[in-house]
């Protein structure tokens, strides 16, 4: 499988798994298949509600919502739409963030010819033939689709509850409340991808990530790094729960 490695805005490296171009094009026949039938019990609501509404009409309702699916899903939940969420594949910016309203919209733009105007064809041979698996929409907008390793990533309410019957527990780095939930949430991701993929991409990541733990914090880990970001995780959840 291709890899990418995407620098974030922590100067952290993160080795991700680039969505294989079958994942892809079954995320895209889901999309369909689902716009299809949101289409048809939209349709039915409308005849049931007006007795004159049409084919002509139903085209006006139904191809705005068949075009703006992708851009609006991608926009409003989280770079997937409802076929990537199935398929575990989602739109990342290069730099490790979300992507934001521009991109997507170059994306959507671009399906025109990646997608629309050559049957797919043309976003198959590009993902296929790139390094990053990038098409045209994601060369400009600067975004590739990777695979979700953990689709249950915690968010910050299943963090706050992970030490909450542990009262006794004392927090090695009090300097840990320092921290953000954006920061704790990426070096909880760090460790489940060192797991997921051990090489020597996220064995340096994870070195790399606890440096600038320990100068953020103005604290000394130790050698064990892998420990090191788990206990400060750990810390953080108890201090700010």
């Amino acid at each position: 499988m291709k890899s990418v490695e995407i620098t974030t805005a922590q100067n952290v490296t993160i080795v991700y798994t680039v969505a294989p171009v079958v994942e892809r094009v079954l995320a895209y026949v889901l999309d369909l298949t689902f716009c299809g039938l949101a289409g048809l019990l939209l349709q039915i609501i409308l005849v049931s509600l007006f007795p004159t509404y049409n084919s002509i009409m139903n085209m006006l309702v139904f191809i705005p919502f068949y075009f703006l699916y992708h851009l609006f899903m991608e926009v409003f939940t989280d770079g997937q739409s409802f076929g990537k969420r199935i398929m575990k594949i989602k739109v990342l910016k290069l730099n490790g963030e979300k992507p934001g309203f521009f991109d997507s919209l170059v994306r959507w733009v671009f399906r025109l010819p990646d997608i629309l105007f050559s049957s797919g064809l043309f976003a198959i041979l590009m993902a296929s033939s790139t390094t990053a698996g990038q098409r045209l929409g994601d060369f400009l907008a600067d975004t590739v689709l990777i695979k979700v390793v953990d689709s249950n990533r915690p968010d910050v309410k299943q963090l706050l509850e992970m030490n909450a019957r542990n009262k006794s527990y004392e927090p090695t780095y009090p300097q840990a409340k320092q921290l953000t939930e954006t920061d704790v949430l990426l070096i909880k991701e760090t460790i489940d991808r060192f797991h997921a993929i051990r090489n020597a991409s996220t064995e340096e990541a994870v070195v790399l990530l606890a440096r600038k733990v320990e100068d953020m914090l103005n604290i000394k880990g130790p050698k064990n790094r892998i420990e090191f970001l788990q206990s400060i995780i750990k810390d953080y959840v108890f201090l700010t729960r």
